[in-house]
């Protein structure tokens, strides 16, 4: 602490790596390689209020390939050495309590050199892991409880409600084939929300919903994307808190909404491309908790 409400943060992260791939058949095809690293950080931290914090901080960060993108399948082959990746982000955010909401938010920028992705092989088809040039990742976070309601319907029963919020904003930065596309597999929106009322006997229920309103890119190029989708969910559970035990039941995904929930990712998609993955259909799960 530089003063009583202000403090700097540093550290310093390092590390080493090493892949090795050994072609029994053909062992001209084997490699092998080592990368070591260091990454700095260093932020503040300010106590604006007892019980809100603002902060910022600079991170280095670096992240080695692994040996699913270094050995190449056919028709290429043999081991490729690529660069680590390595990003410069940025981030500003606050959390704490600001009168009955306890929130997170945050802000972020992170500058992407040699990012590892899949570009197209030398045969229709085809695709293999290399280094792109610049890249661009940024986005924002927030997280809010709210006590919205407090006997209701009883005395000492509550309403809560419960969302969080993420925007993700990945692209290329200038790459001679895909210019300023958007990076494959990662949705720009995605939003959380639950309500739960909460009974002094012990026993509460939670209607939830899981919300991605725009689908998002499974190639380089940008021409196909999934959809959008809104899953309904409702949880309940009783609680002991005298004796540890909990239970609870949850339902997911009760409408039976068909939904592509993740996808490979591939150079240019075609109309063959197998890259889409469904998501659950409708699902009861069920259990229980003990603390001693």
């Amino acid at each position: 602490y530089v003063l009583d409400n202000l403090a700097l943060v540093t550290g310093i992260s390092g590390g080493q790596a090493r892949r090795e791939s050994s072609n029994r058949l053909n062992p001209a095809l084997s490699g092998s390689g080592d990368w070591s690293f260091a990454n700095p950080r260093l932020g503040v931290l300010w106590q604006a209020t007892p019980g809100l914090q603002a902060y910022g901080n600079v991170t280095w960060s670096t992240e080695p390939p692994t040996l699913s993108d270094l050995v190449s399948l056919v028709p290429l082959g043999g081991f490729s050495l690529l660069k680590p990746q390595r990003a410069t982000t940025i981030e500003l955010g606050v959390r704490g309590e600001l009168g009955p909401v306890n929130i997170e938010a945050a802000i972020w920028h992170a500058w992407l050199r040699n990012e590892i992705q899949l570009f197209q092989g030398p045969t229709p088809g085809s695709s293999f892991a290399r280094n792109a040039g610049r890249t661009l990742h940024q986005g924002a976070e927030l997280a809010a409880t709210w006590r919205a309601a407090q006997s209701l319907v009883t005395a000492q029963d509550s309403v809560v409600l419960r969302g969080a919020y993420s925007f993700s904003d990945f692209r290329f930065d200038g790459d001679p084939t895909y210019h300023d596309n958007r990076l494959p597999g990662v949705p720009r929106h995605v939003l959380r929300a639950e309500a739960r009322y909460n009974h002094p006997a012990g026993w509460w229920v939670a209607p939830n919903l899981d919300y991605v309103p725009e689908g998002f890119f499974v190639d380089n190029a940008n021409t196909t994307r999934t959809n959008s989708y809104a899953l309904m969910g409702l949880r309940a559970g009783f609680e002991l808190p005298e004796r540890g035990i909990s239970v609870f039941v949850e339902g997911r995904n009760l409408l039976d909404r068909r939904y592509i929930s993740s996808a490979s990712v591939t150079p240019v998609a075609t109309a063959s491309s197998a890259l889409f993955e469904p998501g659950f259909g409708r699902a009861v799960f069920a259990g229980t908790t003990f603390r001693f």
